[in-house]
C-alpha cells in the first residue's frame, strides 16, 4: 500500500463552536486530537453495535480496539489509526456570553458553559482545520475504512467537546482528498432538509452494509448502550431550513425550554419533595432527557439536584445536531438512542440541602411526545411550535 493510500486528509469547518479544554476546561480552548479520537471511537462503537448486536460485548470491543486501540493490562493494544489535527488558519475564539446574547433558547441549551461565582464562562473555537487519519504500517486497509465510516457519522450526527448533545461542537467536512467508500462522500451534498433526510437514510444503509457482512443482528430493547439500529435509534430532520445555525438552535432551544420548564406533574412533585416531609416521590418524567437535573425554586430561593443514586450523570438520549446544507442554509437533525436509561437497581435521588428523597426511574414517553406528539401540559412540543420532523428511514 502506498503512503497516500494509507492516509486520508480532510478539511473540517466548525458549524457550531468547539468547547474544548485541556487540563482546565474553563481555560483557553484548544484543538485536541484525543477529543476527536474519542468522538470517532464512540460513533464506531454505535455503528458496530448496530450490526453485531449487544448480546456479546467481547467481539464488539475487539473490533473497536483493532481500529482505535485499547487500554488495560490484559487487552491493551496500539491504535491502528493515527489522528492528527492541523489548523488551516488561526482559529477564532468566542465566549459563551457573546454567543447567547439575545438568544434565550441557545442559552438554555448551553447553560453549562455559562460563568458562575466560582468559574469563568467557557469559550469556543470556530474556523477551519485539517484532520488526517493515518493507517499505521502493516495494518489492514479495512481499518482505515472503519475510521472513515466513524468520521461520516460524527460529521452528521455528533460533535466534539462539551454540550455536543445540545448542538455544540458540530464539525463538517468541506474538502476531502478522496472518497474511500463508493457512494459515501464525507461532504454533505443535500440542499434542503428533505434531501438531507434522504441522504442520511442512504448513507446509514451503506454504513450498515459495509460493517454488517457476515453478522446476524440481535439487539435488546432497550439496548445496552447507544447503537445505530432501526429498532433502538430513531433519527429525524426538522423540515424547516434556517439562514444561520444560531437561529436554528435558538428556536429549537426556546421550544425545548418551554416543554420542560415548570412542567406538571413533575414540578408539583419536586416542589412537594423539597418542601415536604416525605422520603419518596413518584417518577419525574423530565429526567428522561438526562441527568443531573439542577433545580431552583424562585419563591423560596431553594436549590436542589436530581441525579442517579450511584453515579453522577446520565447523558441525554436525545442529540440535537445542526447541519450546514450545500445551499448554505442549516437544518436540525435529531438522534434518539433508546438505550437502557440506567443499570438495574438504580433509582433517582433528589438532594435538597440536608434532605434526600428517592424515586423510581422514568419511562421515555415524554421524549416521544416532544418529538412527534402534541403537548397538553405546556403546549410546547415540536409540533406545537410549528416544527415538523421528517423521520429518516434506514431499516
Amino acid at each position: 500500500m502506498s503512503t497516500s493510500a494509507a492516509n486520508l486528509r480532510v478539511k473540517l469547518e466548525t458549524v457550531t463552536p468547539l468547547f474544548l479544554g485541556g487540563a482546565d476546561p474553563r481555560d483557553k480552548p484548544e484543538l485536541r486530537a484525543p477529543s476527536f479520537r474519542g468522538a470517532l471511537r464512540y460513533w464506531l462503537r454505535a455503528a458496530l453495535g448496530g450490526v453485531q448486536g449487544d448480546a456479546d460485548l467481547g467481539p464488539l470491543r475487539e473490533a473497536e480496539a483493532k481500529v482505535f486501540g485499547a487500554a488495560g493490562s490484559d487487552s491493551a493494544c496500539a491504535s491502528a489509526i493515527g489522528v492528527r489535527l492541523q489548523a488551516a488558519q488561526q482559529l477564532a475564539t468566542v465566549s459563551y456570553s457573546q454567543l447567547v446574547r439575545g438568544r434565550a433558547g441557545l442559552a438554555y441549551l448551553w447553560f453549562a458553559a455559562r460563568g458562575t461565582q466560582r468559574e469563568q464562562e467557557r469559550s469556543g473555537l470556530t474556523g477551519g482545520f485539517y484532520l488526517q487519519l493515518a493507517l499505521r504500517q502493516g495494518q489492514s486497509a479495512d481499518l482505515l475504512e472503519k475510521a472513515y465510516l466513524a468520521l461520516w457519522l460524527l460529521t452528521r450526527f455528533g460533535g466534539v467537546g462539551t454540550r455536543t448533545r445540545r448542538g455544540a461542537g458540530a464539525v463538517q467536512v468541506v474538502q476531502q482528498d478522496r472518497v474511500l467508500i463508493d457512494d459515501l462522500p464525507l461532504v454533505i451534498r443535500a440542499r434542503t432538509p428533505k434531501e438531507l433526510a434522504d441522504e442520511l437514510a442512504s448513507g446509514l444503509r451503506k454504513v450498515r452494509t459495509v460493517l454488517g457482512e457476515g453478522y446476524s443482528t440481535v439487539v435488546r430493547k432497550p439496548s445496552e448502550f447507544d447503537l445505530i439500529h432501526p429498532e433502538t435509534c430513531r433519527i429525524w430532520v426538522l423540515e424547516k431550513p434556517y439562514g444561520r445555525w444560531e437561529e436554528a438552535l435558538d428556536e429549537f432551544g426556546r421550544c425545548f425550554s418551554g416543554f420542560r420548564r415548570r412542567r406538571n406533574p413533575d414540578y408539583r412533585e419536586l416542589r412537594a419533595a423539597v418542601h415536604g416531609n416525605r422520603d419518596s416521590m413518584r417518577p419525574i418524567e423530565r429526567a428522561a432527557f438526562g441527568l443531573p437535573m439542577p433545580l431552583y425554586f424562585q419563591s423560596t430561593k431553594q436549590q436542589a439536584t436530581l441525579r442517579p443514586t450511584n453515579r453522577d450523570r446520565r447523558m441525554s438520549p436525545l442529540i440535537v445536531r445542526p447541519v450546514k446544507l450545500a445551499s448554505g442554509q442549516y437544518a436540525i437533525v435529531l438522534v434518539w438512542f433508546r438505550s437502557r436509561f440506567l443499570p438495574e437497581g438504580e433509582a433517582l435521588i433528589l438532594h435538597a440541602g440536608a434532605r434526600s428523597v428517592r424515586g423510581p426511574l422514568p419511562d421515555d414517553g415524554l421524549i416521544s411526545t416532544f418529538i412527534g406528539g402534541s403537548d397538553p401540559i405546556n403546549g410546547s412540543s415540536l409540533r406545537d411550535c410549528g416544527l415538523q420532523a421528517r423521520e429518516v428511514r434506514y431499516g
